[in-house]
């Protein structure tokens, strides 16, 4: 009889073990959100909405990029929901990013983030500083990841 509640209990645990598993899909390009205030120049010269989920999935390993939108048991959705950067590098202040995440399980929200991140590094023009929020951002989420609840992230 023990032999038998041994093997259920070790079934549940590696049955939740499986599902904690099951890799968490993310569109491989992020959009900006209606009003986030990027320019056309950091829209088109940065590269953000393909690097960002990159990032990501360097820092969470359980992540799986995805070619259009996420669907799946675990999907995680980013948006870029606000950007400051002005142009002219360094000359013309910090610069900051963003992005909201929200991480799904079966359909439903397990939970949401908010990960706001600013630099204000004296080298580098506008994108490269941006890279670098978005490698911060990227950083946050990760951790994250590992323990989603809901969450403001970053500097904020």
């Amino acid at each position: 009889m023990r032999w038998e509640i041994l093997v259920v209990v070790v079934g549940v645990a590696l049955a939740a073990g499986a599902a904690r598993a099951e890799a968490v899909r993310l569109a491989d390009r992020v959009e900006f959100a209606k009003g986030a205030g990027e320019t056309r120049a950091v829209r088109e010269e940065c590269g953000l909405q393909e690097m960002l989920p990159e990032l990501v999935r360097q820092q969470a390993k359980e992540v799986e990029l995805v070619s259009g939108t996420a669907s799946g048991p675990r999907t995680l959705q980013l948006a870029i929901v606000e950007v400051h950067a002005p142009g002219g590098g360094p000359f013309s202040g910090p610069k900051s990013m963003t992005v909201e995440a929200t991480l799904r399980e079966d359909g439903r929200v397990r939970a949401t983030a908010r990960a706001h991140r600013a630099t204000a590094d004296p080298f580098g023009g506008t994108c490269d500083q941006l890279r670098k929020v978005a490698r911060a951002i990227a950083a946050d989420l990760g951790a994250w990841l590992e323990s989603p609840e809901d969450a403001a992230l970053g500097d904020r």
